[in-house]
């Protein structure tokens, strides 16, 4: 009887060794922990001279998409929130439950009728990436596309004068250039000597065909018909002449 229990012990032993070796070797089973909120950090920096208090400038979290969760206390328009001196605020905490990708712009409220404040206009866009398993990453861009590590804002205050940023001023139009010819005619101009008309001289000259014109020399037409005329006569004169000849010959054979 001891024998026989001795042996189950070491069988079911055996069975447990075996079931410990094939669980170590089982690849382990991935546990994930959802990190699916988020908070945004702006820095401000403002520098002022010395004695002169901390100012407060005013700051705004907007979706670019109705539906983007934002943090509590938010309106339609986006999260406003102040940031007083050169301080930092937090903003959030903002609560992912979907994937997706999540765009926000994050700018600041400019005065700007505001006596010798220097603002930072820039935009920052914050896009947060949620994957499959909830967990949430942050990527900040500037205005132009490129990644920033952190958001900051520099304002300045400078007193006793305007602002000193220029103001935007519009370019002028560029100026309509046409090559069409003046529609209204060149005003007549008035005779001399208190209205006496001009005298025109009389251009008229014998041998011409019309008034005010002078005689034609080098007509083409004239000088053809003079080359025509003495061709035929030169080519009349020719044929009597041999007419002549061979009457004269016919004469002195027939004799």
């Amino acid at each position: 009887m001891k024998t026989l229990l001795c042996n189950e012990t070491k069988g079911f032993l055996r069975v447990l060794v075996v079931l410990a070796v094939v669980l170590a070797l089982l690849p382990p089973v991935p546990v994930y922990a959802a990190d699916n909120t988020i908070s945004i950090t702006v820095e401000q920096i403002y520098s002022a001279p010395a004695g002169t208090s901390g100012d407060t400038f005013t700051y705004i979290l907007k979706p670019l998409l109705p539906d983007n969760p934002m943090p509590l206390g938010s309106t339609p328009a986006g999260f406003t929130f102040t940031v007083t001196g050169s301080s930092s605020k937090i903003v959030g905490p903002i609560t992912y439950s979907e994937q997706g990708l999540y765009l926000y712009e994050l700018y600041q409220v400019t005065g700007q009728g505001d006596r010798g404040y220097i603002y930072d206009r820039r935009v920052f866009t914050v896009e947060v990436h949620v994957d499959e398993h909830l967990n949430a990453y942050v990527v900040i861009r500037n205005g132009s596309g490129d990644k920033e590590l952190s958001i900051v804002f520099v304002n300045e205050y400078r007193p006793g004068g305007e602002n000193p940023e220029p103001p935007d001023v519009p370019e002028p139009p560029d100026p309509i250039v046409t090559t069409d010819p003046p529609t209204d005619p060149p005003p007549p101009v008035e005779p001399p000597d208190g209205g006496n008309e001009v005298d025109v001289p009389d251009t008229n000259v014998p041998g011409s065909e019309f008034p005010g014109e002078g005689p034609k020399t080098g007509d083409d037409s004239n000088m053809l018909f003079d080359v025509m005329l003495f061709s035929f006569g030169s080519l009349l004169f020719i044929g009597a002449t041999l007419f002549l000849i061979i009457s004269k010959k016919r004469g002195k054979v027939g004799g």
